[in-house]
């Protein structure tokens, strides 16, 4: 029994960590993401109408328009894993509080 007990415990412990490290992983890759999204947004400015680069539009502030797309992409996906596995760990925290209570 007591065996058990211990193995239980294991499990409990690497199943948390395992699921902290996931967390921590894609928050990391959000916060990435974003920070490299808002220097892309920010260096997209100067391309706009009315603006001292807008003759070069096309050839540089066009492809910058187009990453930018493919970041607000990849960061909304890592915002959402980071989301799910925030989720994920919280109800793993509750299910072995209740438990713990119950034995």
């Amino acid at each position: 029994m007591e065996k058990q007990n211990s193995e239980w415990e294991s499990e409990k412990a690497s199943s948390l960590e395992e699921a902290r490290g996931l967390l921590i992983r894609w928050q990391r890759r959000a916060i990435i993401f974003g920070i490299a999204l808002l220097l892309n947004v920010a260096s997209i400015v100067p391309f706009l109408q009315d603006h001292s680069l807008h003759a070069h539009f096309y050839s540089i502030g066009r492809p910058l328009l187009l990453l930018s797309g493919c970041l607000l992409t990849a960061f909304a996906f890592s915002a959402a894993q980071a989301y799910n596995f925030w989720i994920y760990l919280r109800d793993l925290k509750k299910a072995y509080r209740n438990d713990s209570a119950d034995s």
